[in-house]
């Protein structure tokens, strides 16, 4: 696996960690549970690497 990859993983999940919490700010709790799925599943893959 190439290097980067694990760098990019890391930056999505930054991502989607900001997202959740704007998604808890504005009080849209769907898209907060939907964000928090991808980012369980997607941090279980990280720690894998």
């Amino acid at each position: 696996m190439r290097p980067n990859v694990k760098v990019s993983i890391k930056e999505v999940l930054v991502y989607l960690a900001s997202e959740i919490l704007a998604a808890r700010r504005k009080g849209d709790r769907n898209r907060g549970e939907k964000l928090m799925i991808a980012f369980k599943i997607l941090s279980e893959e990280y720690e894998k690497i």
